[in-house]
């Protein structure tokens, strides 16, 4: 197992621990690869919170800087995907608070 604190990008710090968890006979590995997340807890301890889990295939083969980078890249893009969506929502939401209800069909006046 192989870990490294911090990982250091423009949104965040983050743990990230490389796990071997199948290998193949032909030498391909399959890399469990988890991120965390610090906090403080009750101002005194640094705790680690689980955020991402995914899975390295075999084209990162012993390179774990790039699996690790590849990973929180992965993870960090998840992250941008879904607050646009929240956006999204966010703004259909106002949309549906702001109209009146009204379904009737008005005439236009001439």
């Amino acid at each position: 197992m192989l870990s490294k604190y911090p990982v250091t990008t423009d949104r965040g710090e983050y743990r990230v621990t490389i796990k071997n968890i199948y290998w193949y006979d032909d030498g391909g590995d399959i890399y469990k690869v988890e991120i965390f997340e610090p906090y403080i807890k009750w101002k005194l301890f640094r705790r680690f919170r689980l955020v991402a889990t995914l899975r390295a295939e075999e084209k990162y083969r012993n390179d774990f800087v790039k699996v690790a980078r590849h990973s929180v890249l992965n993870y960090e893009e998840r992250l941008i995907e879904r607050e646009e969506e929240q956006r999204i929502i966010n703004e259909a939401h106002a949309v549906f608070h702001e109209w009146d209800g009204d379904m009737t069909t008005k005439e236009v006046a001439k």
